[in-house]
């Protein structure tokens, strides 16, 4: 099955991707009816850019002199072969497949493909991220640093925790002669 794939947060990604499934049965059959997810895989994180990224936003058939002109272009295992070299990929992940045994002249698949919102994607944040991020975690542990410091300052002083002497500067020095 090929798809259209996009992802539009922080990578902007479109790509044409492809899932494959295979089933084997004892007897024949007339249905398939299958439910899955489409899952992403990333094998190296990808930059962070405004750009859409289009690396992989051609067809997965090899084409030759601009179309196809041999079997091997649309062999599966050269399909495969090019799906799995990507740095981007999707598969088929959660599957359930119900086979209906009998015969006919026809064969009917059924195939339900969720797409998960909740897909992690790996990259490179952008510099502005990065400090955006620090500083925000700089700023957290700061704020709580200081209230504690601040806290146990004012128990130490107010309840005179250890003994004290003031000296007023204001005061004029009186010299005892």
């Amino acid at each position: 099955m090929f798809f259209d794939y996009h992802l539009t947060h922080k990578v902007r990604l479109e790509m044409e991707s492809a899932a494959y499934y295979d089933h084997t049965s004892m007897v024949s059959g007339s249905q398939l009816e299958l439910w899955g997810d489409l899952a992403y895989h990333q094998r190296n994180t990808l930059p962070q850019s405004n750009e859409v990224r289009t690396t992989y936003n051609s067809t997965i058939i090899k084409k030759s002199n601009g179309g196809i002109d041999s079997m091997e272009q649309v062999l599966f295992s050269t399909m495969l072969k090019e799906v799995v070299s990507r740095n981007e990929s999707t598969y088929l992940s959660e599957t359930y497949p119900v086979w209906q045994a009998g015969s006919s002249d026809e064969f009917t698949l059924k195939a339900t493909i969720r797409v998960p919102t909740n897909t992690v994607v790996w990259y490179q944040p952008g510099v502005m991220e990065a400090l955006r991020y620090g500083m925000l975690n700089f700023l957290a542990v700061y704020v709580l640093a200081a209230a504690i410091i601040g806290a146990v300052t004012h128990f130490i002083f107010e309840n005179q925790v250890f003994e004290t002497r003031i000296h007023d500067d204001s005061r004029p020095k009186t010299h005892i002669h």
